[in-house]
């Protein structure tokens, strides 16, 4: 059988703060039958510019994502459900009514977060032979969540693992990161992560386990803060591990 292509993109803080997961999303997919393309000068999906208004500069690095990932290959995954959001619905900001909208509408089909990927596309109900022996509880990024509808993908997975008791939160709420809400609203992100955290240690949780970046370094920050026993893992690297491929 034909082995599935697939662009690899690597969110910017895989990218430069841990590109472990990078490694290790590479050799979960090629561990599942994937033959995996990574462009070495691939460029940010925009979506920090986004964020802060600086609109030319979001669609520069969009129109850059589109020329290298419409037309080749089968597929591109990422491990991050806020740069799936970006391309998925944000990118229709830009593109949906411009020249580059058949670049845009084709790159949207084919783009995935890595786990519904898996899911989803590859079709994958079972990862023979998968161990760790924890407890973690999941935590549903907003953009996975709530734009995206990533739900039941990551789970499926996690749930193949031998010996992960899987314990999931009361509500599925938002860390309290929420990109330049953490920065502007500070003191009201950590009462909301508190909250989260506190949660977790009553449900004696030994880690946090999410798509993003974004929600883990929030919650990463503040479980160093207060001292506790609790660790948080990229659900690349969970699966990574559990299969004895990790990096």
């Amino acid at each position: 059988m034909r082995a599935v292509e697939v662009n690899l993109f690597v969110p910017c803080s895989v990218n430069h703060f841990f590109p472990k997961t990078g490694f290790n999303t590479i050799r979960l997919l090629e561990h599942l039958g994937c033959k995996v393309h990574f462009k070495e000068n691939q460029k940010c999906c925009g979506l920090p510019f986004l964020n802060r208004g600086a609109f030319d500069d979001a669609m520069e690095f969009g129109v850059k994502f589109l020329e290298e990932n419409s037309a080749s290959v089968n597929y591109t995954v990422i491990p991050s459900g806020a740069c799936l959001n970006m391309v998925r619905n944000n990118y229709k900001l830009f593109f949906d009514s411009s020249s580059h909208r058949n670049d845009y509408k084709n790159a949207r089909k084919k783009t995935f977060e890595l786990s519904e990927f898996i899911v989803n596309v590859l079709k994958v109900e079972s990862l023979k032979g998968a161990n760790f022996s924890a407890r973690a509880v999941y935590h549903d990024s907003c953009t996975a969540l709530n734009f995206c509808q990533i739900k039941d993908a990551p789970r499926t997975l996690l749930k193949c693992i031998n010996g992960l008791e899987l314990l999931n939160f009361k509500e599925s709420s938002c860390c309290g990161f929420g990109a330049n809400f953490s920065l502007c609203s500070s003191k009201a992100s950590e009462n909301i992560l508190a909250k989260k955290v506190e949660e977790a240690l009553v449900m004696n949780a030994d880690y946090i386990i999410s798509t993003d970046y974004s929600c883990l370094s929030h919650y990463a920050e503040y479980i160093n803060k207060i001292r506790k026993p609790l660790k948080v893992i990229h659900l690349a690297d969970i699966l990574a591990e559990s299969l004895l491929i990790a990096q």
